[in-house]
């Protein structure tokens, strides 16, 4: 358990990570990379009918997910593990707000060329056929397949977020050039 919790990990600090590079913040997530004992908070307002009140903004209801497990479970007995399958299902909740993100802002959706796609779509617990939750009995294969997918989504996103920091950085350092010349 432990490298699962610390692989966890990482992924939650990567995804944080991109997302700041990028400008953007999850709706109704807040993600704590914390290593191996990671967490993600999921944020529920509240529906009101009608007051809204600006002076005094509804306070949401934080739902706290461990992004971990404790180690005394058995990987295969999937139904031990509801509070890691929550976290890990809004971890791909993350996942799939960043990476339509990256498919309205690059590309087609900027106004340029081809749009970029999210290698698997995501989908509540599934991201391309493969549930992110333990489930039951005999699905370690089917969980490894939805990890793997997750990290494919992962390196696209890491893959689009260096390119379009690298090209920012590129016209700083053109236009800097530029003025110390006087042109």
């Amino acid at each position: 358990w432990s490298e699962i919790n610390a692989a966890w990990g990482q992924a939650l600090l990567l995804l944080a990570v991109v997302a700041e590079k990028l400008d953007y913040e999850f709706q109704g997530y807040v993600l704590h990379p914390l290593g191996s004992a990671s967490t993600i908070d999921k944020l529920e307002y509240p529906q009101q009918a009608s007051t809204n009140d600006p002076t005094h903004p509804a306070k949401p209801k934080v739902s706290h997910f461990d992004l971990y497990c404790a180690g005394d479970l058995p990987l295969g007995l999937g139904f031990l593990h509801r509070r890691f399958d929550s976290a890990m299902v809004a971890f791909l909740d993350c996942l799939r707000q960043l990476g339509q993100h990256v498919e309205r802002t690059s590309g087609a959706g900027a106004g340029g060329g081809p749009g970029l796609n999210m290698p698997y779509q995501i989908s509540k617990d599934k991201i391309g056929d493969a549930s992110i939750k333990l489930g039951g009995f005999s699905q370690e294969e089917m969980w490894t397949k939805a990890c793997k997918y997750a990290l494919t989504c992962c390196k696209f996103l890491l893959a689009h977020a260096s390119h379009v920091v690298s090209n920012d950085t590129g016209a700083g350092a053109k236009s800097e050039a530029v003025d110390r010349r006087g042109v």
